[in-house]
Order: structure tokens, then C-alpha cells, then sequence
């Protein structure tokens, strides 16, 4: 796995870790209830996705502060994966995971 794109959104007061391979378009998800912080952040990115789906050598991801902590930095070094934060307040940077958060929660209002 090359590029996989990163955020959260907001569905019914739940947050929900979105994950988007850029050269197969798969969405992965999970639930996160409301604890979006670096550790459970890491936990579930290199814990649950990695095992899954494999290592990516990229990771994109907007500025919230999960992603630009010293610890999720250090643990993304340690693992040899590049981290490229889009600009702040530019969100279509992030374009991909945009995208697939709009898909995530369209689904959502279909279950």
C-alpha cells in the first residue's frame, strides 16, 4: 500500500476514523465512539488497519491535532511511514478523504 488519505467526521455524536487507499479508492472505517486522541488514533491506524491492510509508505492528513502530535510524528518515523499535512484550512488538500467521508456518511443515513 503506497498513499492511504486520513480524517474523521462526525456521524449522530459518534466520531469515525476514515482511511482511503488512493490507487484502489478502498474505504476503510472504524467507530471511535468519542475518543479521537493520538494514542487511540495510533492504536487503531497501526494496530487493526496496518494488520489488515499492510503499511503505507504515505499518509495524508489535514492538522487536527491526533495527527500532528510529537508521539503520532515519532510513531509514523519509527515505522518509515512519510507524513504530508495538508494546509490549515484548505481542506480540499485532503480532497480524497473528503471524499470518502462524504461516502461514509451517506451510507450511514442509509443504514
Amino acid at each position: 500500500m503506497e498513499r492511504v488519505h486520513i480524517d474523521y467526521c462526525e456521524y449522530k455524536g459518534k466520531m469515525v476514523l476514515v482511511m482511503i487507499d488512493a490507487y484502489s479508492k478502498k474505504i476503510w472505517t472504524r467507530c471511535m465512539m468519542s475518543d479521537t486522541t493520538t494514542y487511540k488514533t495510533l492504536a487503531v491506524l497501526f494496530g487493526w488497519f496496518c494488520e489488515e491492510a499492510g503499511f503505507p509508505t504515505t499518509l495524508v492528513s489535514d492538522n487536527g491535532p491526533q495527527f500532528t502530535s510529537k508521539e503520532f510524528e515519532e510513531k509514523l518515523s519509527k515505522w518509515g511511514v512519510k507524513h504530508i499535512l495538508t494546509p490549515p484550512y484548505h481542506p480540499a488538500s485532503n480532497g480524497l478523504a473528503e471524499r470518502a467521508v462524504g461516502v461514509v456518511k451517506d451510507k450511514l443515513k442509509k443504514m
